[in-house]
């Protein structure tokens, strides 16, 4: 049972940081343009909160690759059930090096070419 839970407990984790990132952001340029010093002094606040809540984030989705949660979708395509349980550990990095790759853009979808090498002549 509270192994179904762990990844619901990091989506909200994420979306807490999230909503303090917003908080973060708005609060204290607003104080700043109102001059309201306690407005100005969310920021540390708000900082140490996404701290927290993407640390349980982080922990919520070590926890699902340790228990081999395969309902996550980043769990099921980056471990299976035969791993150590060092290597499931160090997966929850090593996928995001995969995720980067595939959120790079690709020139030929964007239309653009390749220039040719030419190649140096021998001196």
């Amino acid at each position: 049972m509270l192994v179904r839970i762990i990844p619901e407990l990091g989506l909200f984790a994420l979306i807490m940081a999230l909503g303090l990132a917003f908080i973060q952001a708005l609060a204290p340029l607003a104080g700043v343009t109102l001059r309201r010093p306690l407005w100005m002094a969310f920021a540390e606040p708000m900082a140490w909160g996404q701290f927290a809540f993407l640390l349980v984030a982080y922990a919520s989705l070590t926890a699902s690759f340790l228990l081999d949660d395969f309902s996550v979708s980043y769990v099921a395509n980056n471990s299976n059930s035969m791993l150590p349980w060092y290597y499931k550990l160090t997966a929850v990095w090593g996928g995001a090096r995969r995720l980067g790759a595939a959120m790079e853009p690709d020139p030929q979808r964007l239309g653009l070419r390749r220039q040719p090498v030419l190649a140096q002549p021998a001196a």
